[in-house]
C-alpha cells in the first residue's frame, strides 16, 4: 500500500495504483497539481494550521512586523502550545476571540479598519493580563484593545468558512508550524490519468473559493454585481488559465463585460478579482502573490483551498473549481424546476404562472447575493411557446457566436432575448442594438445552400449589418437574413423551428442554447 494526500486528506492506494483511480470522477479536461515528496530539506514557514472543534484552519503570521514580544507570544500559543485548548469568549457576525491570556501590548484605545480574515492580537478592558486571539468574520471598524499599530499579526489564509462555524465553547484544541515541502522542480500539473501514484505524493484536484460578503449567518451585499459575475464566469464549475504571470493566472473567457469597481482590497495572495476597466474588464483574476489595491480590480472571493494548484498552473490548463455559494440563476428553467431549486437553497419564491409550459425569463433581485440576502426571489415566466431553442457553431464560428451571445444576453445569463421585427414565408427576423464597437467580420459564409432551420446574422459588407435571421427552408441564393451568401455568417441551427409559425411580429422571443 502507499499513502497519498488527496486536497488535503491522507488516504491508501493499491501499489502501482494510477491517478485515474485517485480520482475517477474528474473529468479528463481538469488539470490537476502533483506534488511529490521532496528530497531537499524542510522549509520552516510563518504559518500554522490551527485545529478547532469546528475544522481547520490556517493562519500566516506577520512575523516582519509583529515586534519580537509578539512574536514570542504567538510562538508560546502555537507552537509551544502553552494555553491550549484555549475556548472562544465571546464572538459576534464581525469577529470571534479565544483567550484569555497575558500578553504585553500596549492598548491604543482606538478603533481600527480589519478585513475579513484577519488575526488581532487585543484586550479587554484595555487591560493586558485580559488579552486575546481576535479573528475577523468580515469586514469591520473596531477597538479590540490592539496596540497603535491596530494589533494585526496574521492572516487566516485557508479555512475562512470555519470562522462562520464557532459559537459559545468552540476550541482551539491544536496546533502546528506548517514545514514547506514543495520544490518548483517537483511539482506539476497534469491532465494525464495514466500517472502512476508515488508514496507521499500530494494532489490537488481543485480550487475552492469563497465569496467575499458570504456568511452564512449574514450577507454583505456590497458586492451584488461584481460577485455575480464572478459566480457566472464559474458557473460551469471551470476556471480556463488564458494568461499566467508570476502573480496572477485569469481567465479571460468574459472579457469585454461591464463590471462596476465594487469592493477595494489589497490583492493579496489567493485573492479573486475581477478587472473592471482596459480591454480585458471582465476577466477573473487570482493572485499568486500580494500587490497593493487597484482602481481596476474589485474583490470577489478568497480561495480556501488549491492555491498550490493555482501556483503551479500554466496556460491553457483547466481547472476545476467549486465556488460558495454557488449561483442562483433560475433564469431558462421551466417554473416547476426553478421552484425546486428555490426550495433547495432555502430560498421562498413568487411567479406569475406556474402552468407546466412556463420558462423563467426575468428573476428579482437578478443576483445570487441579492437573493440570499432578501431570503426570497421573484420570477417572471413566458410560455414555452416563446423560447427558441438553438446550437450554435462555435467551432465553425467562433467570433459570430460570442456576438450572438452578447447581442442577446446569453453571454450572461441562461437565456436571451431579440425582438422579432419582421415575419414571412419561410423567414423570421430579428434586430438586436448593435454597440459601435462590435465589428461582424465576415465568417463561415454558406456555399452551394443555406440549410433548413439555420440561424444567422448580416455581416458588415452589407448595410443591414447586424440583423438576424432564421430560415425554415433551405435555400440556394439568399441566406436566412435574405442576403447573398457573402453577407451571411451561419451561426447556428434553430432546433424547434415549428415555434415560430405563432410568434407574431413586435413581440420579445427568448432564446435558449443547446449543448452538442
Amino acid at each position: 500500500m502507499i499513502n497519498i494526500i488527496l486536497d488535503g486528506k491522507r488516504m491508501e492506494m493499491e501499489d502501482g495504483s494510477l491517478l485515474e483511480d485517485l480520482i475517477p470522477k474528474l473529468s479528463p479536461d481538469f488539470s490537476v497539481a502533483i506534488i511529490k515528496p521532496s528530497e531537499s530539506s524542510e522549509v520552516t514557514t510563518g504559518s500554522f494550521r490551527i485545529v478547532t472543534d469546528e475544522g481547520e484552519v490556517t493562519i500566516e503570521l506577520e512575523d516582519e512586523r509583529a515586534p519580537p514580544a509578539v512574536r514570542e507570544l504567538l510562538t508560546s500559543l502555537f507552537e509551544k502550545k502553552e494555553l491550549l485548548p484555549m475556548k472562544i469568549k465571546w464572538d459576534d457576525r464581525y469577529s470571534a476571540s479565544f483567550g484569555p491570556f497575558s500578553s504585553k501590548i500596549k492598548p491604543d484605545k482606538n478603533a481600527h479598519r480589519y478585513s475579513k480574515g484577519d488575526l488581532i492580537l487585543g484586550c479587554g478592558g484595555y487591560d493586558p493580563d485580559n488579552s486575546y486571539l481576535i479573528f475577523s468574520r468580515a469586514d469591520h471598524i473596531a477597538d479590540h484593545g490592539s496596540d497603535k499599530s491596530g494589533g494585526i499579526v496574521g492572516k487566516v489564509v485557508s479555512g475562512l468558512g470555519v470562522l462562520g462555524r464557532w459559537k459559545t465553547g468552540s476550541l482551539i484544541t491544536n496546533s502546528e508550524r506548517i514545514i514547506s515541502r514543495i520544490e518548483t522542480g517537483n511539482s506539476f500539473t497534469t491532465k494525464d490519468r495514466s500517472l502512476p501514484l508515488e508514496d507521499g505524493m500530494e494532489v490537488v484536484s481543485r480550487l475552492e473559493i469563497s465569496a467575499t460578503g458570504f456568511n452564512e449567518d449574514a450577507i454583505d451585499p456590497t458586492g451584488l454585481a461584481s460577485v455575480e459575475h464572478m459566480l457566472h464566469a464559474l458557473s460551469k464549475e471551470k476556471f480556463e488559465v488564458n494568461l499566467k504571470s508570476s502573480t496572477f493566472i485569469s481567465d479571460e473567457r468574459l472579457k469585454d463585460s461591464i463590471v462596476p469597481y465594487e469592493i477595494k482590497n489589497p490583492r493579496l495572495e489567493g485573492n479573486v478579482t475581477v478587472r473592471t476597466s482596459g480591454r480585458k474588464a471582465g476577466s477573473v483574476y487570482i493572485y499568486l502573490q500580494d500587490l497593493p489595491s487597484s482602481p481596476s480590480h474589485t474583490t470577489t472571493g478568497r480561495i480556501e483551498h488549491g492555491l498550490e494548484l493555482a501556483k503551479l498552473a500554466s496556460e491553457e490548463d483547466r481547472l476545476h473549481v467549486v465556488v460558495t455559494p454557488p449561483q442562483i440563476d433560475l433564469r431558462g428553467m421551466r417554473i416547476k424546476d426553478a421552484i425546486a431549486a428555490a426550495k433547495k437553497r432555502k430560498i421562498s419564491i413568487d411567479y406569475d404562472d406556474n402552468g407546466p409550459d412556463r420558462i423563467v425569463v426575468e428573476q428579482t433581485p437578478p443576483t445570487t447575493m441579492g437573493i440570499l440576502s432578501e431570503g426570497k426571489v421573484s420570477v417572471r415566466t413566458v410560455s414555452e411557446g416563446h423560447v427558441i431553442n438553438i446550437r450554435l457553431e462555435d467551432k465553425n464560428a467562433p467570433r459570430t457566436c460570442r456576438i450572438f451571445r452578447e447581442l442577446t444576453g446569453l453571454r450572461w445569463y441562461n437565456i436571451g432575448s431579440l425582438p422579432l421585427i419582421f415575419k414571412y414565408d419561410d423567414v423570421a427576423l430579428f434586430k438586436p442594438k448593435i454597440p459601435q464597437k462590435i465589428t461582424i467580420n465576415l465568417e463561415n459564409l454558406p456555399t452551394d445552400e443555406v440549410p433548413a432551420n439555420s440561424l444567422a446574422i448580416t455581416n458588415d459588407s452589407r448595410k443591414g449589418k447586424g440583423l438576424i435571421g432564421i430560415r425554415r427552408n433551405p435555400n440556394r441564393e439568399f441566406g436566412p437574413t435574405s442576403e447573398p451568401f457573402e453577407g451571411t455568417n451561419i451561426l447556428g441551427t434553430v432546433l424547434d423551428p415549428e415555434k415560430l409559425d405563432s410568434l407574431k411580429e413586435n413581440e420579445t422571443i427568448y432564446f435558449k442554447e443547446e449543448s452538442g
